[in-house]
Parts: structure tokens; sequence; C-alpha cells
């Protein structure tokens, strides 16, 4: 993941588990909880470690192996980096 806010720009490899709770036929809501290596660097100086990252969204399943996700997700890091996403799910 690469975000640019106001000069800073973040980067992050993450290792996370994700919870699926069907809520209709084809509608899941999600969580994700796990673990970011966050690089932040700013004009100021930079700065990177291992951070908590959490998330939750809503999952789409189009059919039993093609799904559609939109999700929000944290990343607590001092600046406390949100982020947005929509994604495609393919199931092997």
């Amino acid at each position: 993941m690469l975000y640019d806010k106001g000069g800073a720009e973040v980067t992050a490899l993450e290792v996370v588990g994700v919870g699926l709770f069907p809520v209709a036929n084809q509608l899941s809501i999600f969580g994700k909880l796990g673990f970011a290596n966050v690089d932040v660097e700013t004009p100021g100086g930079s700065d990177d470690g291992v951070e908590l990252t959490w998330g939750l969204g809503v999952q789409y399943d189009v059919s039993t192996r093609l799904g559609v996700r939109a999700g929000w997700q944290r990343y607590e890091t001092d600046e406390e980096v949100d982020l947005l996403s929509v994604g495609v799910v393919w199931r092997f």
C-alpha cells in the first residue's frame, strides 16, 4: 500500500486475518485484524515499525467463485492512517 497525504508518504506490508459473517444470501460483513510493517516518510524525516492494523467492510458474492469487496482499514501509527478500498475476491 502506498499513500501520500500532505507531503507524507506511507508504505505498508501487512499480514492480516479476515473473518466473514453472512448477513444475507450473497452479502457478508468482514473484519480484518493483523500487523503491518509501516514506513512513514515526511519532509521532516521518516519513521517505521510494526503496527497494529484493523478494518471493517462488506462483501457481495456475485457467484461461488467471484466476490466484490469494499472496506475501511486503519493503521495505528502516530499519524493514524486510514485506507478506503474496493477489490475483487477470486476463489480457486
